[in-house]
């Protein structure tokens, strides 16, 4: 149970970003993908993949900050 409230509240975080955003993240941190690799796979600039990531990264800390901070109280 304890996995699928971690996953649903993953997938929430991750429906808060832009697409072009969320495709970076999930290449890069669930598939394995390194920045590279999805430049080249997606046709897309190396630093536009690495600052989607970053932006992204920092989103997803935000919004799961924020979620762990209201459901604590």
């Amino acid at each position: 149970m304890r996995n699928l409230l971690r996953r649903l509240t993953r997938d929430a975080a991750l429906a808060t970003l832009p697409g072009h955003v969320r495709l970076c993240v999930v290449l890069a941190y669930s598939e394995g993908m390194s920045h590279a690799e999805i430049s080249e796979s997606k046709a897309m600039p190396l630093g536009t993949v690495k600052s989607h990531i970053a932006r992204g990264a920092a989103r997803l800390r935000e919004v799961l900050q924020d979620y762990g901070d209201r459901n604590i109280q």
